[in-house]
């Protein structure tokens, strides 16, 4: 898997299955509270940490950690992970062996989703985060996505990285088109956790700001329309096991759903 300075990537390609469930079955966007201009969940943190996606391809576990912290500290605790967290995971899902480069081959955000659904992603005492459901958002509608990371305040994303966005990254610029440099170089999972416009040099731009490689980024409408190609909102376990639903999310029918899998 290639190195970028410090910059791995590791999400393997999305393939269409028919029997992922969508968001649009399950909300009612005529009731739903409209959405703000602008939402700012990535800032929960400043720093989040790599959990080792410098040095092995998985972003595909580190992002769904990420989405932990973000939710753990609006829920009033105390988020408490570590790299071995995600390694351990990483292990699980993908089959990779510490030491052997082969085998670093990432994973599909499918897969992850699985995992966190049914055996969950541990903490560094040993407690197992699950889950509760998953389901598919329409990349190519907007207001479904501000919704949805309005509604669950992060949400998991792959997009296909082009060349030219590891060096936007690294020198501090936002993510935006351009036509040079821009052979793809693999897939990458990041967390949309806010949204909303930045101003750059008197050009406003709109978009939403991501977690990825530890921080907040910001990526334009423009680069997610050619660039990403899988978003999924999460329902976490909490909200199940106190039969509680975010606003406007039709539970008994996910519920239903979830059991004829």
């Amino acid at each position: 898997m290639k190195d970028y300075n410090g910059l791995k990537l590791g999400k393997l390609p999305f393939k269409e299955d028919k029997r992922d469930l969508k968001l649009a079955r399950y909300i009612d966007k005529t009731v739903l509270p409209t959405p703000p201009e602008s939402t700012n969940d990535y800032e929960a943190f400043v720093d989040y940490g790599m959990f080792l996606n410098n040095s092995i391809g998985d972003c595909a576990v580190a992002g769904p950690i990420h989405m932990l912290m973000i939710w753990l500290t609006q829920g009033g605790k105390k988020p408490e992970f570590v790299d071995d967290n995600a390694l351990k995971t990483y292990e699980a899902i993908s089959g990779y062996v510490p030491g052997d480069e082969s085998t670093d081959v990432g994973c599909s955000l499918r897969d992850v989703l699985k995992y966190w659904r049914k055996v969950g992603i541990p903490d560094k005492n040993g407690v197992m985060h699950k889950i509760g459901a998953f389901v598919q958002l329409n990349c190519k509608d907007h207001e479904e996505v501000k919704i949805a990371q309005y509604l669950f305040s992060a949400i998991d994303i792959g997009f296909m990285v082009p060349a030219y966005a590891m060096e936007q990254f690294q020198n501090g610029d936002i993510w935006d088109v351009q036509t040079k440099n821009s052979e793809i170089e693999g897939g990458h999972c990041v967390i949309p956790s806010g949204y909303g416009t930045i101003k750059i040099l008197k050009v406003t731009k709109e978009g939403l700001w991501v977690i990825t490689w530890g921080k907040a980024q910001f990526m334009t409408w423009k680069f997610w329309d050619k660039y990403v190609d899988e978003a999924w909102a999460i329902l976490d376990t909490e909200f199940l096991k106190n039969g509680k639903s975010p606003d406007g999310f039709d539970l008994k029918t996910l519920q239903a759903d979830l059991k004829a899998l």
